[in-house]
């Protein structure tokens, strides 16, 4: 009888206060979020512990601050995954119920922001105007973090060194990429430029897994241990920073001499389903 109680005491939207309580530490942001007041948070979290025989917070009487116990660490570790799912349940069957409406946060990496998410998220426009997209701009770890946090529904990014434990990684496609400089520098007097050319110059690029850059200087040429004289996501800055003061930057093209290709995916939870057709995913 007393087990039975419990199933039915310890809910969804008890857990959920749970969780808002742990991440805030304090009844009064908790409640905010929760769209609830003070004292009805604090009944729901009372009404668990009394249901399971145990005390999830330790609270610091006057200030409203409370701290995780070792049975609400443990609850909680144990909840996050279910809360996750119920989450992805509840946006699966609103999209089953009308795929044209609602908000998809979505990610980009910094260059297919440019290159490719122009046209998806125009054609996401034309098939579906009653959707409300809202994109991150951001290199690849940064955006993993952000979809495993329930930030962001899918990115697309440069994946090359991205562990692939627990998503659906979709290969897009395959972009060249150049070093450029600016129209006044003497190297762009020149027919043809080589490695030994630009080994002094100072280059400016977005951010890079390891892998990613060491690969971007075998393929010009350069030493491997160049450092940056620039590390930025945005892709319009590297350039007007690259007229204003700056030799080289780095960036995507559709034709090169001596190119670098990184491949683009379309990256979510292994557990989100992601239709695609032959080089494009939705």
């Amino acid at each position: 009888m007393k087990m039975t109680h419990c199933r039915q005491t310890m809910d969804i939207r008890k857990l959920r206060h749970v969780a808002l309580l742990a991440e805030t530490l304090h009844f009064v942001r908790a409640a905010e979020r929760a769209h609830l007041t003070q004292s009805a948070l604090s009944r729901s979290i009372q009404s668990l512990e009394n249901a399971l025989g145990l005390r999830l917070f330790d609270r610091q009487h006057g200030t409203g601050g409370v701290s995780l116990t070792a049975a609400g660490r443990q609850l909680l570790e144990r909840a996050q995954p279910l809360l996750r799912g119920v989450n992805d349940l509840d946006r699966d069957m609103r999209l089953l119920r009308d795929a044209s409406l609602g908000e998809l946060p979505v990610g980009a990496g910094p260059f297919p922001a440019v290159t490719l998410m122009p046209a998806v998220l125009a054609s996401l426009q034309r098939t579906h105007p009653g959707l409300s997209v809202s994109l991150q701009v951001d290199h690849t770890q940064a955006l993993r973090t952000l979809l495993e946090a329930d930030r962001i529904e899918v990115f697309v990014a440069q994946t090359g060194a991205l562990p692939s434990e627990g998503l659906d990684v979709r290969p897009l496609v395959v972009q060249k990429a150049n070093v450029f400089c600016r129209a006044t520098h003497p190297l762009a007097r020149r027919r043809r430029v080589s490695a030994a050319d630009i080994v002094d110059q100072r280059v400016a690029s977005v951010r890079l897994h390891d892998a990613g850059r060491d690969a971007l200087w075998r393929a010009t040429g350069l030493p491997v241990k160049t450092s940056m004289a620039l590390v930025c996501d945005n892709v319009y800055l590297l350039k007007d920073f690259a007229n204003a003061a700056m030799s080289c930057w780095s960036a995507r093209r559709n034709r090169s001499q001596r190119s670098w290709p990184p491949e683009i995916s379309c990256v979510c939870r292994s557990r989100v389903c992601v239709r695609s057709t032959s080089g494009s995913a939705s």
